[in-house]
């Protein structure tokens, strides 16, 4: 495959997305600042390390701190701080290169005009379909 092959055909993916039962105290992790605190100058993802972990609840520190909050406090169940609106959340390493590979499928197909329904099937199955497109369209680059 060439260089500028999307991360869909070129990343090698698990079928489903990382789950949290690894995550332990210490565990590295990644911060999405909620959007306002993007568009103040922050970067997104952050990185940060679980300090604690009860069974709804995590804390987590940020590696590098700023002005802003250098801890967090997440549900487990959806990934975030818990506010209803402009939501802080985080992901682990895996998740998070799982969910750019997701988006990047997601994107791809956009451009080619395919709308993937949520009540299809092919909802969860994103990265494959993508490829199998992207395999149509460029098969001098699958076959060699």
């Amino acid at each position: 495959m060439t260089t500028d092959a999307p991360l869909f055909v070129t990343e090698s993916l698990p079928a489903q997305r990382p789950t949290l039962e690894n995550l332990r105290v210490g565990s590295a992790v990644l911060v999405l600042e909620a959007a306002y605190r993007r568009h103040a100058g922050l970067t997104s993802p952050r990185p940060g390390v679980v300090t604690k972990r009860a069974r709804v609840w995590i804390t987590v520190a940020l590696l590098e701190v700023r002005r802003f909050p250098h801890e967090y406090r997440f549900r487990l169940d959806d990934q975030s701080d818990g506010a209803d609106s402009y939501q802080t959340r985080f992901r682990t390493p895996e998740q998070y290169a799982w969910d750019q590979v997701q988006e990047t499928a997601f994107v791809y197909l956009k451009e080619q005009q395919i709308h993937v329904s949520s009540y299809t099937p092919w909802r969860h199955r994103l990265v494959e379909l993508a490829r199998a497109v992207w395999q149509l369209e460029h098969p001098e680059e699958v076959h060699g």
